[in-house]
């Protein structure tokens, strides 16, 4: 058994934006596949069991008839960025994969005696003297085993937070307290959330050169920094597989011919009425695998039940074509276009 602290992030009352730069590593996906060992995986894994992220309001349909809570290792199969963060007064450092995705955030206690808690750095709350012990127990079971904490708290000046990638194995940034508008150019477009669970928008339709190709009745999206891919419903997304010319593997991914990466069409994400395009560079994920280049599809099927409609999951894939603003003081998520693609900032690590 797990024995884990949960709290939520210490951040002071401040005047100057507070940046923690995101660095970025390979997937367990990406590792399983350059080992050898992704398509035995995916055959003792059921990939529906991933929507076991998302289980407690959107159940799939293949997990209602299975009657299943399994919860394997979709926490960290397809996440690919971490950040560090400190807790508590004086501050304790702590690198956590940063995940809009999930509704908890939990560390590792100085009481936790499990092997899993060995290789990592534990909260110390009785050294922290602006640690509030909140009382309210929290667990949560994985198909490998469960955690167990306690919920604490802390106050937060500004209610936002903004997320900028760039392109590179820096990663970007996760920025606290305001805006940098040196990152963007362009208004910010503001989409209202449509259910607290997560951060989870209305997508008005998915578009391939001007043609609505999935979602076309309406469906909902969450943005989730915890995921590498864009995921929808398995006939949509196949659609758009067949549109790329991608083709499965034997591991389950969908490749393309990286010959072919500069005549693909974009992709455009209708949020009102505002479109969010995707380039094939975007879209694609290109890894170097031996002597020759592997591109992959970002797009991986995943059925959702949600009550406003069918669930898509906006990745790093999509998040990484702009610059996202996640404000719970208004609950609402911006977006708007790079300011320099690919552009380092100047920053201590």
């Amino acid at each position: 058994m797990k024995v884990l602290f949960v709290t939520l992030v210490y951040i002071p009352f401040m005047t100057a934006l507070i940046r923690i730069p995101l660095v970025q590593f390979n997937s367990i996906q990406t590792v399983l596949r350059k080992g050898g060992q992704l398509e035995q995986f995916w055959r003792n894994n059921l990939p529906e069991s991933f929507a076991q992220k998302y289980h407690p309001c959107f159940p799939s349909d293949i997990l209602l008839s299975l009657r299943t809570a399994k919860e394997k290792l979709h926490n960290y199969m397809n996440a690919q960025y971490y950040g560090e963060v400190s807790i508590g007064t004086p501050p304790q450092k702590f690198s956590v994969i940063l995940d809009t995705g999930s509704a908890d955030f939990w560390i590792p206690s100085i009481y936790c005696m499990s092997d899993a808690c060995l290789k990592h750095n534990k909260f110390e709350s009785f050294l922290s003297h602006s640690y509030k012990h909140g009382g309210r127990q929290f667990s949560l079971r994985y198909g490998t085993g469960h955690l167990m904490g306690i919920f604490s708290k802390d106050v937060v000046q500004h209610n936002a937070f903004h997320l900028f990638r760039d392109g590179t194995n820096d990663g970007g940034e996760l920025i606290f307290g305001g805006i940098d508008h040196s990152l963007y150019h362009g208004p910010i477009y503001w989409i209202p959330v449509s259910r607290k669970m997560y951060w989870q928008i209305p997508l008005e339709n998915v578009k391939i050169q001007g043609q609505i190709v999935a979602c076309k009745n309406g469906c909902e999206a969450i943005v989730d920094s915890g995921t590498s891919l864009i995921t929808g419903p398995l006939l949509d997304i196949k659609k758009l597989q067949a549109k790329i010319g991608a083709v499965p593997s034997s591991s389950g991914e969908f490749l393309v011919d990286c010959r072919r990466l500069s005549s693909l069409p974009s992709i455009s994400f209708t949020f009102g009425q505002k479109e969010f395009t995707l380039t094939s560079k975007q879209y694609i994920i290109k890894e170097n695998s031996g002597k020759e280049a592997l591109c992959f599809s970002g797009f991986q099927s995943l059925d959702l039940i949600s009550k406003e409609g069918p669930l898509w999951i906006l990745g790093d894939v999509f998040m990484s074509g702009f610059y996202s603003v996640f404000d719970r003081g208004h609950d609402r998520i911006g977006f708007a276009k790079l300011a320099h693609k690919g552009r380092k900032r100047n920053q201590q690590k």
